[in-house]
């Protein structure tokens, strides 16, 4: 056995023994790589083409895979794979934030060849900072007034390139609400922010504003909702409502369907609309109660009851019908 082991040994220094890493490779080449030049900041989209030519050797598929991309780009697909000679596109899309030349790390990699790493530059070119100026204006309104109010916005450039700033209103004061929560647009960009309010506090309260982008920091900017003295608190309940109606003996659930509370051109009184009849309430601003008249239509009067009340969001309304229904009712409007 001793003699046999370097007797084969012999042959192989002889005439030579392949190992297996010594076995025939596929030899390729990767074409299409060449620095792609894009502004800083700027949001941009380009295609790299490349194509794996077969040069020798027994063929098999490769995957290409992009990688080591700069902060702030994609690409798609994530990866291609073929059989050389094939040819696949890349598309890289994003923002580069930082100046100066980026290596992007293109991998070949195939079963029995390996891995191969080639590579090209994005350079993201100088570009002035951004910079803009926001103003918005301070928006006066009556005590007790309950409705959609818009807002001005106005962002101005002031150096650099133009980005895309987000405008978010801090929507957390108490009696205000926005929708949507934010507006967005490139200055210089006009908008509005469509504002709710219910304000019954008399004064000037402050709502804080941020504006973002991608390249800049968050800047914080204030307005002013003035809300002016009233001794008319009827508008505060002026709306369109969802109603539920009970009533006794009889039950009508109107659970669906929209009414209106508007209003009746008289301070401190508002008109609210009752399944097929309409009756006037005489608002008490300080306690938050109203009672109503006694109404008449087609034979059929709702009459008023104590214990009717209001907030900016909801309105309770208790009155007997007599006539041709006889009834005790409570209909609760909602918004």
């Amino acid at each position: 056995m001793k003699y046999t082991f370097l007797l084969l040994a012999a042959i192989c220094i002889i005439s030579g023994c392949k190992k297996k890493s010594d076995a025939p490779k596929m030899v390729y080449s990767l074409n299409g790589l060449a620095d792609v030049t894009v502004g800083q900041y700027v949001d941009t989209t380009f295609f790299v083409a490349l194509g794996a030519t077969y040069e020798s050797g027994p063929q098999e598929a490769i995957t290409i895979t992009p990688d080591s991309l700069p902060a702030g780009l994609t690409v798609s697909p994530a990866s291609a794979s073929g059989t050389p000679t094939f040819a696949t596109i890349f598309t890289f899309h994003g923002r580069v934030n930082t100046a100066g030349a980026h290596p992007i790390l293109i991998t070949t990699n195939s079963a029995v060849a390996g891995k191969k790493s080639f590579h090209f530059n994005l350079i993201a070119t100088p570009n002035p900072a951004f910079t803009y100026g926001t103003t918005i204006n301070d928006i006066s309104i009556a005590q007790y007034v309950h409705n959609t109010f818009y807002v001005p916005v106005s962002l101005s450039l002031l150096t650099g390139f133009t980005d895309t700033v987000t405008v978010t209103p801090d929507n957390t004061v108490a009696g205000i609400s926005f929708s949507p929560t934010s507006i967005s647009g490139k200055p210089n960009f006009s908008g509005a922010l469509t504002m709710t309010t219910g304000f019954n506090t008399p004064g000037t309260h402050p709502v804080t504003v941020t504006t973002s982008s991608a390249s800049t920091t968050p800047q914080t900017h204030t307005f002013n909702v003035i809300v002016t003295p009233s001794t008319d608190c009827a508008p505060e309940i002026f709306g369109v409502y969802t109603t539920v109606t009970t009533c006794s003996p009889h039950t009508i659930y109107d659970g669906t369907s929209s009414y209106l509370i508007e209003d009746a051109h008289i301070a401190n009184k508002a008109d609210i609309s009752l399944p097929c009849l309409i009756i006037r309430a005489n608002i008490n601003c300080a306690s938050g109660t109203f009672t109503t008249d006694p109404y008449t239509f087609s034979g059929l009067t709702a009459t008023g009851l104590s214990g009717d009340t209001f907030n900016d969001n909801t309105v309770i309304c208790h009155y007997t019908l007599s006539g041709s229904i006889n009834a005790t009712c409570t209909t609760t409007y909602t918004r």
